[in-house]
């Protein structure tokens, strides 16, 4: 079985025992109805009903059940709220410390150096890092989407792994964020406490009847407490026996969905690390430890948040660590990854095509974009590369599958070399300056600021005025090296700042803000480096503030036809050559909207590709796929990948929430 395969078959497991965990709360509505039984069959017999009658009542059924969602949603509603429904207020529930500013500590840089090259290399966000101070190896990442997400360690885990094995930690928890298991294990950990909330409302019941049958008398006279507490008892063991039941199966299904989002991280982890060995030896090395549980409260509801099991627990929510281990070492899994001799694997096929100009390579190699020699005989279709290559059977390895390999965010290990030559490229004082709050609000202000232009002192003198003078301190320090990086720089830095803005407060934030927009004006223009940065502060930094749109009601591919029309259109010509109509014809043809037509140059301007993005942005989930299925073919039509074509690529990925490896 290949990848491919696992995750779907991990997909659609999920999918059943989330059904089935929906099911097991029909059967707890189902079980208090069978206690209302007592009641319902002697008033029915009074009643002089007969048959079905005698113990079937449809409004008290519906009552009944009407109260039970009710418990579940209040306790499922004062869980959200008590972990906030951010990656953030999770880690912090948790008892992480974000790992801020500097670090001397060679064993918090190696972690923060494998996250950045991991999020580079895979297209997504660099996420903040929060440390555990517990001497257990572990991590865990939370967050509702990838621009929410925090990935969080253990200080045992930095210390005892390493370089190798932290990798595969790592990239088997940006698997958890990329295939948005964050979302449902928060989702899943919300509605489990809400079940339990009917055994806690028992459980306080039995304690209200006990002190209600030993509070001493107020007087002689005769009173009805035994009576009362004999009500209170009934009602609670009914409320403890079948809130137990219903929570001993939410946390069954809970523990089942989360070993099978465990199988496909792993898989997943393989595939960003092409190192089976990192993630495996990983395994062994807790394997071979005693266990030491994590010693926050929280743990015991967010257990299935983590790399392995974090408390003692008689229903795992992770699989064995043997079994995990043989799934990845058993020879099929790994052959699918680093190949064999004796024939090309889809994965060996993979990396010849990023060795000759995919879209990963088009970033992640040189910053360069590339060509191949004989490009120009061959668009808008593939490069010729791409359809030679075959899998292990012999089979030519087709389109679909260059767009399978894509999409399912393979990253091969030249693509980690190639973050890690990029990241040496920009200076050390630049990168010490990125993880500082006040220093960093100058970086990207010099960022949006033109060499070219001559509006360099009027920036720095509006940065005096809003930010003060260590913010100015800092421009000074670094505008000479930071003005001569070349874009596809300047967007790694971009990525490696963002995390240190959410540092700031609102009201510090707010006035970045101010003073960014303005030094964007300053020269009158919008470029489309200014253009994305906004985008990506607004869906990374602003969201986490309340400024986000409303849901919009859902639409099909077809309704969004025109928008998409616009989108594919700029993609296209921003590849600089003469073959944008075929381009375009290439992705209108993935997503299944033959037909349209191509845009002109005037009808991609920036003002017009915002609105469209708007407009797609209630893209029903379905058709995401078909989405950047479409914008790999327009980007890789020519098999050429300029600045201007990937600038759009990293907007459309953070505006739309889709996850493009290429980046």
């Amino acid at each position: 079985m290949n990848f491919f395969e696992q995750q779907d078959q991990a997909r659609r497991r999920t999918t059943w025992l989330v059904v089935l965990f929906l099911l097991s709360i029909a059967c707890v509505a189902l079980s208090f109805y069978g206690l209302a039984l007592f009641v319902i069959i002697p008033q029915a017999q009074d009643r002089g009903a007969k048959g079905v009658e005698i113990w079937w009542n449809p409004q008290i059924f519906m009552e009944i059940t009407g109260a039970v969602c009710l418990i579940i949603f209040l306790g499922a509603g004062v869980q959200r709220l008590r972990l906030g429904g951010t990656g953030k207020s999770v880690a912090e529930a948790l008892g992480g410390q974000p790992l801020q500013g500097a670090t001397d500590n060679p064993d918090e840089q190696k972690l923060r150096d494998v996250v950045d090259e991991m999020a580079i290399a895979s297209g997504m966000p660099v996420p903040p890092i929060y440390i555990l101070q517990e001497d257990s190896i572990n991590a865990f990442a939370a967050g509702k989407n990838p621009q929410d997400a925090v990935l969080g360690f253990t200080r045992g885990a930095i210390t005892q792994l390493n370089r190798d094995e932290l990798q595969g930690v790592t990239g088997h928890e940006f698997s958890h964020v990329a295939h948005k298991d964050t979302r449902l294990n928060l989702r899943i950990a919300c509605v489990v406490a809400g079940v339990m909330l009917i055994a806690l409302i028992g459980r306080v019941m039995l304690q209200v009847a006990g002190r209600i049958a030993t509070a001493p008398r107020m007087s002689s006279k005769k009173d009805d407490r035994g009576g009362a507490a004999l009500a209170f008892v009934a009602v609670g063991l009914g409320l403890l026996v079948v809130g137990g039941i219903g929570a001993f199966f939410g946390r069954l299904l809970q523990a089942a969905v989360s070993r099978q989002r465990e199988f496909l991280a792993d898989a997943s982890a393989v595939q960003y690390s092409r190192n089976p060995a990192g993630i495996s030896s990983a395994l062994r090395k807790i394997g071979g430890l005693p266990f030491t549980p994590i010693q926050s409260p929280a743990a015991s509801g967010l257990n299935h948040f983590f790399f392995s099991k974090s408390i003692h627990s008689w229903l795992s929510t992770h699989p064995p660590l043997p079994e995990r281990i043989q799934r990845i070492e058993r020879g099929g899994f790994i052959s699918d990854v680093v190949g064999q001799s004796s024939g090309a694997t889809p994965m060996d096929s993979i990396g010849a095509i990023s060795n000759s100009g995919s879209l990963a390579a088009g970033f992640v190699g040189d910053g360069a974009p590339r060509a191949s020699s004989d490009s120009s005989n061959n668009p808008p279709e593939f490069h010729p590369s791409f359809l030679a290559a075959t899998h292990a059977d012999g089979r030519p390895l087709t389109r679909d599958d260059v767009f399978q390999a894509t999409l399912s965010k393979i990253v091969p290990q030249e693509s980690l070399d190639g973050a890690r030559m990029l990241l040496k490229k920009i200076p050390d004082a630049v990168q010490i300056a990125a993880r500082e709050p006040l220093d960093v609000q100058a970086i990207l202000l010099l960022l949006v600021t033109n060499p070219e232009n001559e509006n360099r002192d009027q920036v720095r003198a509006l940065a005096l005025k809003q930010l003060g003078e260590s913010v100015v301190a800092c421009w000074d320090r670094l505008a000479s090296s930071m003005l001569e990086l070349p874009d596809e720089i300047r967007l790694i830095v971009l990525d490696l700042c963002v995390p240190t803005l959410t540092q700031l407060t609102k009201q510090q934030y707010v006035a970045f803000r101010t003073t960014l927009t303005a030094a964007m004006r300053s020269d009158s223009q919008i470029d489309l480096f200014e253009w994305m940065t906004r985008i990506v502060l607004t869906r990374r930094i602003e969201t986490r503030f309340g400024a986000m749109s409303q849901k919009k009601p859902t639409r099909s591919m077809q309704e969004c036809a025109q928008e998409m029309r616009i989108v594919l259109g700029t993609l296209a010509r921003a590849g600089g050559s003469g073959h944008g109509a075929r381009a375009f014809d290439l992705g209108a043809a993935a997503c299944e909207l033959n037909g349209l037509a191509f845009p002109s140059a005037a009808e991609c301007a920036l003002d017009a590709l915002h609105i469209s993005l708007e407009g797609l942005d209630a893209l029903a989930p379905s058709d995401r796929q078909l989405l950047a299925k479409a914008l790999v073919c327009v980007a890789a039509a020519d098999n050429v990948y300029t600045t201007q074509e990937l600038l759009l690529l990293r907007a459309f990925a953070y505006r739309l929430d889709i996850h493009l490896p290429l980046l």
